[in-house]
């Protein structure tokens, strides 16, 4: 089961979650007068009792039901999940995902101690406890962000003004227009707290940069906008100039790496679980690099913050769930070696061998579960000697928008590793 609190990917801010599952309004979930529009492969009427456990709550946006729990504590929610699954009729549960909140940690201790008894889980449920990849990156951003720079100061403020009135909108789009700017793309203020909506607005405003130049030249109120002083008695910063610009579009370029992978692994109709360790790959590399960078202290404290949080987390994988990494494993485009070389570069061989161990392991115990389950030998999978090297190019790697693609950079230097490797030291298929 994947309980993930992953919200849609085509959302312009990727997800923190912080309340209980949220679905769509009712009107848009099949009923039985309401069936499975006729483009499907099997046209049939659709009804469900999972729906039974969400309600409209009060307050809020009355139009979004959501899942109801007597209070957030981990017991009760891990006892509301206990009801679900068992109403549902799921008897065998392998993962469930959940944010970083205490609570969940209590919730998932719960059903793995309710699971255990009733033998409903795999592997002594040893895969159960999912941490949302999208909330630890998330957090890792956050981070990096705490001490924004002053460019990003002036740049919103600069859209804040913009924003702050229709006239003073009007007054910018005339300006948009005499700096024939053709861009379709429209401005938008950050959440100074959602680190994503800050990417967002220094994406759409950069482009902007030559109209709120003309602002300062045509618009006296502009002007006269940063030195009114605000409440606290302090003016504005800004307006932005070429020099803030640069370091918008920098830091913009750094985002976007984040956003897009936050976006990959926030994806509801999608497999995402295949996509963690590439992802890992990528971001690990960049942080690396950016940490060793000379010349550019922005970027370089941004990720030495980025690169701590990041080994809280993402550092020990005794606190991993190891299936991530079984997932990129049974890909037949990638299978041992592609682990075996990322934890070989990454780190001291002792550390590296004893990580890969932990891996094999992994797949070991979930080969004995399924082999038992289903009644079947292990005689085929341990007698191979078949070695498969096809194309690692993942075709959902085709979707990045950016030229320089971390995730296409890895898996070019893996293909470059193997050319060179002797191919014939494959021992199983999982190698």
């Amino acid at each position: 089961m994947d309980a993930s609190s992953n919200p849609n990917p085509n959302e312009p801010n990727p997800p923190i979650p912080t309340d209980p599952i949220i679905i769509p309004d009712e009107s848009t979930l099949p009923t039985e007068s309401q069936p499975v529009p006729s483009n499907t492969k099997q046209s049939k009427e659709l009804t469900s009792k999972v729906w039974e456990h969400f309600t409209k709550l009060g307050g809020g946006n009355p139009e979004e039901p959501r899942a109801t729990f007597p209070n957030h504590k981990g017991e009760t929610i891990g006892k509301v999940v206990e009801k679900c699954l068992k109403e549902w009729g799921i008897d065998i549960v392998l993962t469930i995902t959940v944010d970083n909140a205490s609570s969940n940690d209590v919730a998932i201790d719960y059903l793995r101690r309710k699971m255990k008894l009733k033998e409903s889980c795999i592997v002594g449920c040893e895969f159960l406890h999912m941490r949302c990849c999208a909330h630890i990156l998330n957090l890792i951003v956050q981070d990096g962000l705490k001490d924004i720079h002053e460019s990003i100061a002036k740049v919103r403020n600069a859209v804040r003004y913009a924003k702050s009135s229709p006239k003073r909108f009007e007054k910018f789009l005339e300006a948009v227009k005499d700096a024939n700017i053709q861009s379709k793309s429209l401005i938008s203020l950050d959440v100074p707290t959602k680190w994503n909506s800050t990417y967002l607005m220094l994406e759409a405003a950069e482009k902007f940069e030559r109209a709120f130049d003309r602002l300062i030249i045509d618009d006296e109120q502009y002007m006269d906008y940063f030195e009114e002083p605000d409440g606290n008695g302090k003016k504005p910063k800004g307006p932005p100039r070429s020099l803030d610009w640069e370091n918008a579009r920098l830091l913009c370029k750094f985002l976007r790496l984040f956003y897009e992978a936050t976006l990959r692994f926030s994806g509801s109709l999608i497999v995402t679980s295949n996509s963690y360790f590439h992802e890992l790959v990528g971001i690990q590399n960049e942080l690396y690099k950016l940490c060793n960078l000379d010349g550019d202290s922005l970027l370089k404290s941004m990720a030495e913050g980025m690169k701590m949080k990041y080994e809280k987390y993402w550092g020990n994988i005794e606190k991993m769930n190891l299936l991530l990494f079984v997932a990129v494993v049974l890909d037949p485009r990638y299978k041992m070696k592609y682990i075996v070389y990322w934890f070989n570069k990454w780190y001291a061989k002792p550390k590296a061998e004893s990580m890969v161990e932990k891996v094999r392991g992994a797949i070991d115990r979930l080969y004995v579960h399924y082999a038992t389950e289903f009644e079947t030998t292990s005689s085929g999978a341990n007698g191979s000697s078949s070695c498969v090297t096809s194309d690692v190019v993942s075709s959902s790697m085709s979707s990045a928008s950016d030229t320089h693609d971390p995730w296409k950079s890895t898996v070019k230097e893996f293909q470059h590793h193997l050319a060179q490797e002797d191919i014939g030291e494959c021992k199983t298929e999982v190698d």
